[in-house]
């Protein structure tokens, strides 16, 4: 084989190499870029289920302080109507007729 056919045999495997070196660049370049997709996503999610976590636990606190105001009315409302009736009864041992 002449030399010009082994410079133009190395050329060309040259230029081939350097596609195929181009191309896997390219793949990598993009499962690098994936990759961090898929991290900043994963981290969202995380996020997300913590704080869904949290608001758990507050929808949990709140049922909870729902039900001890609930209770702390009732008694009031209990304690309020028996002075209410006491007052009442009083009130109609001093005047009789009024109520």
């Amino acid at each position: 084989m002449s030399d010009e056919k082994k410079v133009t045999k190395l050329w060309a495997s040259l230029v081939r190499a350097k596609e195929d070196n181009w191309f896997a660049i390219s793949q990598l370049t993009y499962v690098y870029f994936a990759d961090l997709k898929r991290e900043k996503i994963e981290e969202s999610l995380t996020y997300i289920d913590d704080r869904l976590k949290e608001l758990e636990e507050e929808k949990n606190e709140l049922k909870e302080y729902q039900e001890f105001d609930r209770e702390r009315r009732a008694l009031e409302y209990t304690i309020y109507d028996k002075e209410l009736g006491e007052a009442q009864n009083k009130l109609s041992e001093v005047r009789p007729g009024v109520r």
